[in-house]
């Protein structure tokens, strides 16, 4: 494997996808620096970041590698996550904030629409991480 590959890539991937959000809430809402860190929408830079590392070491050692199948597992449960567990608790936080607004308190949250990821959202995610890795793998 090259040097530090499996370190770049991700941060790539990552990079990638926040741009990408970037742009498009950019379209939507105008320039808002807390945009360029705002966990939500799409695509998912959790799962680009990971995937990346998935589809790297898929390519460099193989299929049937023990660590592509622990990075596939891993990719799995952290996409699970942004659907069910992220979504689950930025609804809750949604609640959270209109009941804040009924009694008069103040409270923001950082996520787009509090609403963690949807399937799409991280669909969207996978294919910049493969998409980053797969190019990182013909070029480099």
């Amino acid at each position: 494997m090259r040097k530090y590959e499996l370190l770049i890539v991700p941060m790539v991937a990552w990079l990638v996808a926040q741009g990408l959000k970037f742009i498009i809430f950019l379209r939507k809402d105008g320039l808002q620096v807390s945009d360029l860190y705002a966990s939500g929408g799409f695509p998912s830079s959790h799962t680009s970041l990971i995937t990346s590392v998935t589809m790297l070491l898929g390519l460099r050692n193989g299929l049937d590698d023990p660590l592509f199948a622990v990075a596939l597992v891993v990719s799995a449960l952290i996409m699970y996550d942004a659907v069910g567990v992220r979504r689950s608790s930025g609804e809750q936080s949604v609640a959270i904030k209109e009941l804040a607004d009924k009694t008069g308190k103040s409270l923001t949250t950082k996520m787009h629409g509090a609403k963690g990821h949807t399937p799409v959202e991280v669909l969207g995610g996978l294919g910049v991480g493969i998409l980053i890795a797969f190019a990182f793998y013909l070029l480099v």
